[in-house]
């Protein structure tokens, strides 16, 4: 009985977490969610094409926060960067300003 408790409680002690998203990396809190579907993403090329500058995170998580906003016009991020087809992949990640 005592080895059967031990193993019961083994098994809910190891029970894995569960698994994070693995549409992007960090958190999605703070950036726009368009219409109830994943999170607005766009490449570098395309923040930029749009009028828009990349800005990356400098490890500290702050441009993933709710309340963080872009310097150089006050508001929320429009979407976060995803890498290029074929690129490399940001480690810090981005965030799209303006555009």
């Amino acid at each position: 009985m005592k080895r059967m408790s031990f193993a019961l409680l083994f098994l809910v002690a190891c029970k894995p977490a569960a698994a994070p998203s693995t549409d992007q990396p960090g958190s999605s809190e703070g950036l726009p969610v368009s219409d109830g579907g994943p999170e607005a993403t766009m490449t570098a090329t395309a923040c930029q094409e749009a009028g828009g500058s990349v800005v990356g995170d400098i490890g500290d998580g702050a441009i993933f926060k709710p309340d963080y906003v872009c310097e150089s016009n006050g508001e929320a991020p429009t979407a976060r960067i995803s890498a290029e087809e074929g690129g490399p992949l940001g480690v810090e990640g981005s965030v799209c300003c303006g555009g």
